[in-house]
């Protein structure tokens, strides 16, 4: 039942969030999957939809308040540390908190599991061993699974754009046509593209990535470049990624590359061991690998399957959340926000003449930005504006891939002028620090300082390493970006618990180009002054250029109207008799009309006439605004010009 299953329910999923966005212009996926998929699994595995029981749409929630009770110890709620040490981390949560929530849990299983608990009973299984074991294979494995999983591979997929977006839909699409047009186990085999981007999301963030346990015998262990002996009774932490980003194994383990595993790729699989052992092995009683993972890995597939086959590409907004990805809503609050601030700017400027615009990491962008000048503010716009109207006129993650000067000027920003330029800190232990020209060796206990600029400006790394050199990390420059560590490490790597290197790295890098975005798409250039404070650049604008045509911002509806009549006449052919002889001129010849002969009129020829308006072809919404009503004498689709009156 697994198969059609899901893809019923996963089409009631997609159909309501095409009714939120149609309503809301976003949707959260997080809520609406969760949903899914227990009511997906209360259909596979007990033939049963648990919103049709007494329990409702309440499963989800019951579940997730018990999982968090147990994953507790692991979690980070964002909560500040001495409050989240003693509460989370320190003593266990009360069980009798949840008692309640896992009795509810526990009546639905008893009633809807019969065949199940028959079958366990038949094997020396209590009933009541019996239904805490479905309920906990449900709900905390394949549940909490998917709680984490499929959201995650969203925003990876997401992420990476349209390109692949259409490689997968091709490939997925063409398989099922060969298949009679359904989605089969075999169909899925004839789709490597497909199954490369579920194990790549498996692999770069792995659901379950914190592992511990008690080591049951003395063993070893061993790395690349070491050996560790433990002795039985000792505990064991294991981090997931710290072997599944290995970059001994992988080649850029910190990117999601999407055909990583496709071709001669499929031997890099015994690596992914995101199910606590090698992907092309299979769980044994002894192993401890999970016993679901290739449940987990077509049921990804599926998803992945279901998402284009009736998609051709999406656009996500993703936010941290304790338990995986949440998408949520960065870019549309941005934008009001910032187009809040540029309207109160334009005020001020009009009151004032200049507009003061401060913080640290926002101004430091815009000076840099600002003194370069206006070829590089033309150069930003086009890009922009181009990218953007190719995504249907809207900002997302998609649109900005395509922007490669763009991103290029935000991580030179960050290079020049560091946010936070200053560190220092306690060496934990003896270490050795290598420069281009001397070697330092540091004791424990020694205070570190660290500048940053001595790297992001390293001479013998960055040419003309002082300059604000706007498209320096586009195309080849690109491989700069390793040297780029104004996050206390490489802008290619990711910050993990041992690297302190900034969490909110990422999120940082995607503000700042929203900042960016949001300015060239308002403004042609700007002008402004800059002075020094304690914090980071002073930044006063003198002057904002605004742009002559921004998306759904039309000052004077009227010009609008005027628009829709010039390029497309509503009566667009005419015909009548001459009533008189009479001369009729073009630009560039004379026509003479005898009385009584036929004439046939076809208003494009001057509505749309190149010598009267620039770009004729075009629909240029400010055409008649301001100095461009004088062109309003040459609309003619009334049969005169709009300047005069019927008589």
């Amino acid at each position: 039942r697994v198969l059609p299953q899901f893809e019923s329910t996963y089409t009631e999923l997609f159909d309501g969030l095409e009714s939120e966005l149609a309503r809301k212009g976003k949707a959260l996926f997080n809520d609406v999957g969760e949903q899914a998929a227990f009511r997906f699994l209360g259909r596979a595995y007990l033939e049963t939809n648990p919103e049709d029981t007494k329990i409702g749409k309440d499963g989800p929630k019951l579940i997730s308040t018990w999982v968090l009770f147990n994953l507790g110890p692991l979690l980070r709620l964002g909560l500040p540390w001495f409050v989240e040490e003693p509460l989370l981390h320190t003593f266990r949560l009360p069980p009798a908190l949840i008692k309640k929530n896992y009795n509810k849990l526990y009546e639905f299983f008893e009633s809807f599991s019969g065949p199940i608990i028959e079958h366990a009973e038949s094997l020396g299984i209590s009933k009541e061993e019996a239904v805490h074991n479905i309920l906990f294979t449900i709900c905390f494995n394949t549940f909490g699974g998917i709680k984490i999983l499929f959201p995650n591979t969203l925003k990876w997929i997401g992420r990476a754009g349209t390109n692949l977006h259409t490689q997968l839909a091709a490939e997925i699409r063409g398989a099922i046509k060969d298949h009679g047009g359904k989605v089969t186990m075999a169909a899925m085999e004839q789709m490597p593209l497909m199954k490369s981007v579920v194990y790549e999301s498996l692999r770069i963030e792995p659901p379950v990535a914190l592992q511990y346990g008690k080591a049951k015998r003395d063993l070893t262990i061993e790395s690349h470049d070491a050996i560790f002996k433990v002795k039985e009774g000792e505990m064991l932490f294991g981090y997931q990624p710290f072997a599944t980003k290995d970059p001994k194994v992988f080649d850029r383990p910190e990117e999601f590359v999407p055909d990583r595993f496709v071709g001669a790729g499929e031997k890099l699989l015994k690596y992914v061991t995101w199910s606590n052992g090698p992907e092309t092995e299979g769980p044994t009683v002894g192993n401890k690998q999970c016993a679901g993972k290739d449940f987990v890995v077509l049921i990804t597939r599926l998803f992945v399957v279901e998402l284009f086959r009736r998609y051709d590409s999406f656009d996500i907004e993703v936010a941290a959340s304790p338990l995986g990805a949440k998408v949520t809503r960065v870019l549309p609050q941005f934008e009001s926000t910032y187009t809040e601030l540029f309207d109160e700017l334009e005020s001020e400027l009009a009151r004032k003449g200049k507009a003061l615009f401060n913080d640290i990491l926002f101004p430091n962008t815009l000076k840099w930005i600002g003194r370069a000048g206006t070829n590089l503010h033309t150069q930003l716009a086009a890009e922009i504006r181009g990218a953007i109207k190719d995504h249907g006129g809207k900002v997302t993650m998609a649109a900005m891939e395509q922007m490669p000067l763009m991103k290029s000027v935000v991580y030179e920003s960050l290079r020049i002028e560091p946010p936070v330029a200053l560190q220092y800190g306690k060496a934990k232990r003896d270490l050795t620090i290598e420069s281009h020209d001397a070697i330092f060796k540091v004791k424990e206990g020694e205070m570190l300082f660290g500048y940053q600029p001595f790297a992001t400006k390293d001479p013998k790394v960055f040419d003309r390493a002082e300059e604000f050199v706007p498209d320096r990390f586009v195309g080849a420059g690109e491989e700069l970006l390793k040297y780029v560590t104004w996050s206390n490490g490489p802008e290619t790597e990711g910050p993990t618990v041992g690297n302190k290197q900034c969490a909110g790295k990422d999120f940082v890098v995607l503000i700042t180009r929203l900042f960016v975005v949001e300015l060239f798409r308002r403004y042609d250039s700007f002008d402004i002054e800059v002075a020094a404070s304690p914090l980071g650049a002073k930044v006063t604008l003198t002057s904002l250029k605004r742009a002559r045509q921004i998306a759904n911002k039309i000052d004077n509806p009227a010009a609008v109207l005027r628009l829709g009549f010039r390029i497309e006449p509503p009566v667009a052919l005419q015909y009548g008799k001459a009533k008189r002889d009479l001369t009729i001129e073009s630009h560039d010849a004379v026509f003479k009309v005898k009385e009584g002969e036929m004439l046939f009129g076809y208003q494009p020829f001057a509505t749309k006439d190149p010598k009267v308006f620039d770009r004729p072809e075009e629909f240029v919404p400010d055409r008649f605004v301001g100095a461009g009503e004088e062109l309003l004498k040459y609309v003619t689709w009334s049969n005169g010009p709009e300047t005069e009156g019927p008589t």
